[in-house]
């Protein structure tokens, strides 16, 4: 008789019970035996208990930490070596490494008691490592989402609730077409959750109208404008977006700013809501959005006309300026002018800034032109969008002020070759989202300045090349939005005029709103 090891002789039974136990889940398919156990020949641990919840402890139903842990955290922000060490870190990245350090840099919950389920820690993890890359645009001057959400999400509901679910509709826009069918319901169901529970936490915040609280409301109001925009829910984006123009606003109109207000985050949150509105007025059509030009800092000397840019990153901050500018100008409508004549001293200062705009994008004009004799990078994606948007901006050039524009077809070739080019640079295995208008307007404007079918019809397929989203303005929405006013044009039905686009209170264009708000 051979003796076995002690170790050998247990090996396999433990093997054995450690597979059985991996497939004998709790179930309750059939009593007193599973039938999916019975059939598989495992062995059926039988059914989960009831288990009696402690009437001593309180079950944490949303996002929320200790308050050791909070302490924990904004010691460890406050700690001046800390803070040394995250800033020397940051100086000698690119901005877009800085944004992933960021969200390595941010304190990660480790229990299960600190975050509702297992989906709320995926999708802000979701939300540091892609969306926050996606929001950070050339407007985020000094990387607000990068220095802002780090401290308000250790003390705010509101916003730990508000990046979760924005991070889950981030990821859902990117796996479109990826997703179950049946789980689609899921993760929308759970995004409207977080929506909810956001939205409870800020109104009780809303009550109070302290400086910190304000500036709290605005951050939570763009976060809002993402989501809905990734959700295609475009006409509650514009509404929270007039809701946000119309709140500074009125903070512009007080008599004074406080200290807080006037050195806090406030200034760099009007720059987003300018941005933002600059790219729904993309087309100027109808001025809904506030003015904030009260908010614009004072720009720089344009610089020498005959001095190249640096880099094309400084090329594209001045120009980025410059359509701040142009989209502040809101020119009274004829027909307004007639009913108000005082109207008409309006109308004359805004061509008087239309005109200063012009002025100083002729000697970026020329700069730009300087810097691609020595640099020339003619594959760059960045130059290339530089040359659309210097395009574009000749269009306006060539016409009157308050006029639209007309494109030949000659013209409007080498337009669309580069724009071909950027799109194919773009990953084509996921949607991308961005908050720069910088391909989906201008192939709309293409469209509307010229008249020729084949034009139209390359400009329909381009917008169509990469499912693109740039804020409100989709690309697939576009496209059919055009091919129907293509066949509609082709038929006689209409001329080859401008489309509507919006955003209008008609519900007939391509962006539309609520004009009850």
């Amino acid at each position: 008789m051979v003796e076995k090891s002690n170790n050998k002789g247990h090996a396999k039974p433990l093997a054995k019970a450690k597979r059985t136990r991996a497939y004998a889940p709790k179930c309750d398919e059939e009593r007193p035996t599973c039938l999916r156990c019975r059939e598989g020949g495992w062995k059926c641990d039988g059914y989960a208990p009831v288990t009696k919840r402690s009437t001593n402890k309180t079950t944490c139903t949303s996002p929320c930490t200790s308050d050791k842990e909070n302490s924990n955290v904004k010691d460890a922000l406050a700690n001046p070596t800390t803070q040394g060490a995250i800033v020397k870190m940051l100086s000698s990245q690119t901005p877009t490494a800085k944004l992933q350090s960021a969200a390595q840099l941010l304190p990660r919950p480790t229990s299960l008691d600190t975050l509702e389920s297992l989906l709320e820690r995926r999708f802000l993890g979701h939300f540091f490592k892609f969306t926050l890359n996606s929001i950070s645009s050339s407007y985020d001057t000094g990387n607000f989402w990068l220095w802002t959400l780090p401290n308000l999400i250790q003390d705010q509901r509101l916003i730990r609730h508000s990046i979760t679910a924005l991070g889950a509709a981030h990821w859902m826009f990117q796996s479109d077409g990826l997703i179950a069918p049946n789980q689609i319901t899921h993760y929308n169901a759970f995004i409207h959750r977080q929506y909810t529970m956001a939205i409870s936490h800020l109104i009780p915040i809303m009550s109070n109208n302290q400086s910190e609280n304000i500036e709290l409301v605005l951050v939570s109001c763009l976060l809002f404008i993402y989501l809905e925009t990734l959700q295609g829910h475009h006409a509650e984006a514009l509404r929270h977006l007039i809701s946000g123009q119309k709140l500074l606003k009125n903070l512009s109109q007080r008599d004074s700013m406080s200290p807080v207000e006037a050195t806090g985050m406030l200034p760099k949150i009007a720059t987003l809501f300018r941005a933002l509105g600059s790219i729904v007025n993309a087309f100027g059509e109808n001025k809904i959005l506030s003015d904030l030009t009260v908010y614009a800092k004072p720009m720089h000397g344009p610089g020498d006309p005959n001095q190249p840019y640096d880099s094309l990153t400084k090329a594209m901050d001045d120009l980025t300026l410059l359509e701040l500018e142009l989209s502040d100008i809101q020119c009274p409508e004829e027909e307004a002018i007639k009913r108000d004549s005082g109207l008409e001293e309006e109308r004359d200062r805004q061509q008087q800034v239309y005109d200063a705009v012009i002025e100083r994008f002729l000697i970026w004009d020329k700069r730009f032109s300087e810097t691609e004799k020595v640099m020339s990078p003619s594959d760059n994606y960045d130059f290339l969008n530089l040359k659309v948007q210097q395009a574009m901006w000749q269009l306006v050039l060539e016409e009157k002020f308050d006029e639209e524009p007309e494109l030949q077809p000659g013209e409007c070739w080498p337009l669309l070759d580069m724009i071909e080019k950027m799109l194919i640079m773009t990953p084509s295995t996921q949607r991308t989202f961005a908050l720069r208008a910088d391909l989906i307007p201008p192939l709309i404007g293409i469209y509307g300045a010229c008249k020729d079918f084949s034009v139209r019809r390359r400009t329909i397929t381009l917008l169509r090349l990469r499912r693109r989203k740039e804020l409100v303005w989709d690309g697939e929405e576009a496209a059919d939005f055009l091919e129907n006013d293509l066949k509609m044009c082709m038929i006689g039905l209409k001329t080859p005029s401008w489309p509507d686009i919006g955003p209008l209170a008609n519900k007939n264009a391509l962006l539309c709103y609520d004009d009850g708000n």
